[in-house]
């Protein structure tokens, strides 16, 4: 790690990394380019709030169905401004649904906004309704 980026060795569980790999596949499609789930995250923590019009209790509901902990080895490195934002994101959903967060915690949020973001353009455009 130099000190420009951070750089974080994480253990995820199964269902994390299928969630991580079909976001980055969204992400990829949507972009037109490969993605990685590090530009994906800083994507994501540096734009709008994550899941801000979610209940904390649909986020709560996320972290027990989709464990964050397992064996699954993965490594995320970022620029130390992003992982400035990704710390800062974790404190804001922390605060937001009750409990502490880990950065793997965070990360699986910040997928399931992806997602769903992704899920509301996808109603949006098939509606033929403009997006800002």
């Amino acid at each position: 790690m130099t000190g420009r980026s951070r750089g974080y060795a994480l253990s995820i569980s199964t269902p994390l990394f299928q969630l991580a790999t079909e976001a980055i596949r969204v992400h990829s499609n949507a972009t037109g380019r490969f993605q990685s789930l590090a530009q994906l995250v800083i994507e994501r923590v540096s734009c709008a709030p994550i899941l801000e019009d979610h209940d904390p209790e649909i986020m709560r509901d996320h972290l027990r169905l989709i464990p964050t902990k397992g064996d699954v080895q993965i490594y995320l490195s970022i620029p130390r401004e992003d992982a400035d934002k990704l710390v800062a994101t974790k404190k804001e959903l922390s605060a937001r649904i009750g409990q502490r967060l880990t950065v793997p915690d965070a990360v699986s949020l910040i997928l399931l906004d992806s997602i769903a973001d992704d899920r509301t353009t996808e109603v949006l455009r098939k509606m033929a309704i403009p997006m800002s």
